[in-house]
């Protein structure tokens, strides 16, 4: 009932390969994952790579998916990266490029990230109150909302 894909860019469809035909599309995989799916979630950095990165990616998603809902989530939020009040000026670029009204912040807490990852633990486990746990709360709680009902049951308690 629910299938969970994580898949990573890009989603290009090999051209070059696509007149051989015993070759098999290098991105075949993810391309049918991806246009099949109801729900897209698109992750990026914040950085100034990273979000390039992403507004393009989001393009070539409404290519490959025009019809899928999409999620936009960017991590390692922090100041340095893209200025003062970060999680707004991560919002206004990607409403600006790529006509995201709607965007997950995660901010970075590089500290709280590499205690859990030294430790083999999760962030609840290591930091149940940092914020970069209660970002990624918020998020699961909005995706499970958009989930039908009898698909919830699949997914547990972030």
């Amino acid at each position: 009932d629910l299938v969970v894909v994580d898949a990573a860019a890009p989603l290009e469809s090999d051209e070059d390969l696509l007149f051989d035909t015993a070759a098999p599309r290098r991105n075949a995989a993810t391309l049918v994952a991806v246009e099949s799916a109801d729900l897209v979630v698109a992750v990026g950095r914040a950085d100034p790579v990273g979000l390039m990165r992403l507004v393009a990616g989001l393009q070539e998603l409404r290519d490959v998916a025009p019809d899928a809902e999409v999620a936009v989530v960017v991590t390692r939020v922090r100041e340095s990266a893209v200025g003062p009040r970060p999680a707004a000026a991560v919002s206004r670029l990607l409403h600006r490029y790529a006509g995201v009204t709607d965007v997950f912040c995660i901010p970075d807490e590089p500290d709280v990230f590499d205690r859990a990852l030294s430790q083999g633990r999760t962030l609840s486990q290591v930091a149940p109150t940092s914020q970069a746990r209660t970002s990624y709360r918020s998020v699961t709680r909005a995706l499970r909302s958009s989930l039908p009902a009898d698909q919830n049951r699949w997914v547990q308690r972030a």
